[in-house]
């Protein structure tokens, strides 16, 4: 019905349908071409009541469409969809359509496909194994047992992660200008979460540990020349003990 459209044409007089839209030419050949004729004109578009008080279809004209029994097919296909995303737990997100929002989470819909792929992999574990142990004999001789190992299955949510990030740095730099953390710690863990991030080059002498060790040092000193000061000499001894004997 879609291949080649099929027009239904009402009318309540055919001759004069027929003599207002058609030649006499294509009439007295009794073929009628619809090729190149952009417009029909019909006498009216609204029922008409004839004698006997019945309504009578209105004159116009359509294409027949394959219609479902069970009237739109939208929701059918969107129950036939989610049985499908069921099934093969698969989230709906992974087919690459234009999910809605509210039916795209990740954090809900991953779970199956997590449980899924974990079965996978154990499916295939022992064939890896077997096909390694074959390689490492034939390559260097050594016969061992080999173990698989799989990278944790994590669904990113890289708008989340960013904004994750940069709430953390946030924090850290505000710690940083109450004198809380240096800018050397700040930088050495926002590296550890992104590698991206060049390192801190500052000089050694002027680094937060050359800092404290100064102030040590510089205390220890100080508390040398108190201790110098406050300590009695030989003679103010030899003095002090004369006075005792006498």
């Amino acid at each position: 019905l879609h291949s080649t459209a099929k027009l239904v044409i009402r009318a309540r007089d055919v001759n004069r349908f027929v003599s207002n839209n058609f030649t006499d030419a294509q009439i007295t050949e009794g073929r009628l071409r619809f090729k190149d004729k952009e417009v029909l004109f019909f006498e009216s578009g609204d029922p008409a009541i004839n004698t006997a008080g019945s309504s009578i279809y209105a004159e116009g004209a359509e294409i027949i469409q394959a219609k479902a029994p069970l009237g739109d097919t939208t929701t059918l296909l969107e129950f036939i969809f989610l049985n499908i995303v069921d099934v093969t737990e698969v989230p709906e997100w992974a087919f690459g359509g234009a999910i809605a929002s509210s039916k795209a989470s990740v954090s809900e819909q991953s779970g199956p496909l997590v449980h899924k792929v974990g079965r996978k992999r154990a499916m295939v574990e022992s064939g890896w194994m077997l096909i390694g142990r074959m390689m490492l004999q034939a390559v260097t001789g050594s016969n061992q047992r080999l173990e698989i190992s799989w990278d944790n299955l994590a669904m990113r949510d890289l708008k989340t992660e960013a904004e994750a990030f940069r709430n953390y740095a946030d924090g850290l730099i505000a710690l940083n200008e109450v004198g809380t953390v240096s800018k050397i710690t700040i930088n050495e863990v926002l590296g550890e979460l992104n590698k991206n991030i060049i390192p801190f080059d500052v000089d050694d002498e002027k680094t937060e540990q050359a800092r404290i060790s100064a102030e040590v040092a510089e205390k220890q000193e100080r508390a040398e020349q108190l201790l110098s000061m406050t300590e009695p000499t030989d003679e103010e001894d030899r003095d002090a003990g004369r006075d005792a004997v006498e």
